[in-house]
């Protein structure tokens, strides 16, 4: 019903997090309705052991003991047409993303990966789109104003990535 209210008002896209690691027959169900390209698993990633990390819920509050790596294959098998990760014991300190865990995330699946946490310069945004995110989340350092969408657009279209357009210039 959710699901339904949020497309129905205009959303191109519902996204997943508690949800369906309580109920991960939901993401099936919406994937048949609204298709795979509109279902989206988020999930909010901590580290747990070197090269290895949790899958929490309530917005990266609560463990759920859910492997991340495993939870991302049976999320693609499950319809999910997209992922979107948050680095948690990144995200908010402008100390650089986990590339670590981008790279297992690359390695478990071919889907789209939007990727945030912890995001301050240039470098990071080119440093994530060279290791396989498709699309990245930056929050604090946009809100401190260390960084632009059109400067991170520009970064990446200068090194070969695709960008949309950016708009006025």
């Amino acid at each position: 019903e959710d699901a339904r209210k949020v497309i129905s008002n205009g959303a191109d896209k519902v996204g997943l997090n508690t949800a369906a690691i309580t109920d991960p027959e939901l993401v099936t169900r919406i994937a048949k309705v609204y298709g795979s390209q509109a279902t989206v698993v988020s999930i909010e990633a901590r580290k747990i052991a070197k090269n290895k990390w949790e899958a929490f819920t309530e917005s990266g509050r609560e463990p759920s003991g859910v492997d991340v790596a495993s939870w991302v294959r049976i999320a693609k098998d499950l319809g999910a047409g997209e992922l979107n990760v948050t680095s948690v014991d990144m995200d908010g300190t402008l100390k650089g993303p986990d590339l670590d865990l981008i790279q297992e995330l690359r390695s478990c699946t071919e889907l789209p990966i939007v990727f945030g946490g912890g995001i301050s310069s240039l470098n990071d945004v080119r440093d994530l789109a060279r290791h396989g995110a498709d699309g990245i989340q930056i929050g604090t350092a946009l809100h401190k104003g260390l960084l632009t969408i059109s400067q991170c657009k520009r970064e990446l279209a200068t090194n070969g990535f695709d960008v949309r357009e950016i708009a006025g210039t």
